[in-house]
């Protein structure tokens, strides 16, 4: 079960963390833009386990991919056994500062 992505908007490159439970196994973590048309091909990221925030909780890291344009995106983890959506997330064009949450 996937919980949310920090930060929750950011730049290519920008590491992020996605907090959840059970995602051991996970092997890639796919950034769908939403309201994409049929045939657009999505971007991967390979995470790395990550320090888990809190007791009973885990933690995937890795980076935002660099070719994604800026856009609304649906994260999924794709497990051996299937794939787990997570919260929207928002990539910034631009500045590579600090990544600012997004405005939903």
């Amino acid at each position: 079960m996937v919980g949310y992505v920090t930060p929750s908007a950011g730049s290519p490159g920008t590491p992020i963390t996605i907090v959840g439970r059970n995602l051991a196994g996970t092997v890639l973590a796919r950034f769908d833009i939403a309201g994409a048309p049929p045939g657009s091909e999505p971007s991967y990221c390979s995470p790395d386990p990550a320090p888990a925030p809190a007791p009973g909780l885990t933690a995937l890291a890795c980076n935002v991919p660099d070719e994604l344009p800026a856009g609304n995106y649906t994260v999924t983890l794709i497990k051996p056994g299937g794939d787990e959506s997570i919260d929207p997330y928002m990539v910034r064009r631009g500045s590579r500062g600090p990544p600012r949450p997004s405005i939903r």
